[in-house]
């Protein structure tokens, strides 16, 4: 399992799968390059990173719909097999290339779309993302929970010859931004914001 070890000395465990490979087809012999999303798999997964020593399981899901802002059924099916399990901390799902509710089911975050943190695509929603900041804490029986949960909203530019794509923190830009990128931030802190609150999840917060 891939596990990263903190400065604090807590390990973190990352579980990954996907629903679809955009119809490139799996490597010939080669079945473990790519994991298949199903829950049964992942929640193997985030078991053996537990027997691995992870204190954290994350779990990465490459699903939804894409450029829709409202999760779909597989989605929701998917969040309550995996927060049920005790060896799963948090799920975060990525795909549909614009931000998507963030919610708790089970007593653990769910974020159904983060949007994109770099993209050149054609639609505008997709220059935007929600980036997740959650402060884990050890509690009584030795495991930890999330203490405090952010979204931090984002933008980046469109490239153009001379003019390299910038990614801002947007409530960090804003503080010097002026003229038009000023109202670009804005409309992407709305937008984003809107849509990550949809569910009013208790306890979130902008960072």
């Amino acid at each position: 399992p891939t596990i990263f070890t903190t400065r604090q000395g807590v390990k973190i465990g990352v579980i990954a799968a996907t629903f679809s490979l955009n119809g490139i087809p799996m490597p010939v012999g080669k079945p473990w390059a790519v994991q298949r999303m199903s829950a049964k798999n992942l929640l193997g997964q985030a078991h053996r990173a537990r027997e691995a020593g992870a204190d954290i399981v994350l779990a990465a899901v490459h699903i939804g719909t894409e450029y829709s802002t409202k999760e779909n059924g597989q989605q929701v099916a998917l969040a309550r097999a995996l927060t049920v399990s005790p060896d799963i901390d948090l799920v975060y799902m990525h795909h549909p290339h614009v931000v998507q509710p963030w919610t708790m089911i089970n007593k653990k975050w769910v974020l159904y779309g983060v949007g994109n943190t770099v993209a050149q695509q054609e639609a505008d929603p997709t220059y935007e993302g929600a980036t997740g900041r959650f402060t884990f804490t050890r509690v009584g029986n030795g495991r930890f929970t999330v203490s405090k949960a952010e979204y931090i909203p984002t933008l980046v530019t469109f490239y153009q010859p001379g003019r390299p794509a910038r990614l801002y923190q947007v409530s960090a830009k804003l503080k010097t931004a002026k003229g038009s990128l000023r109202s670009r931030l804005l409309e992407a802190q709305r937008r984003t914001t809107s849509v990550v609150m949809r569910k009013h999840p208790k306890g979130l917060v902008r960072g």
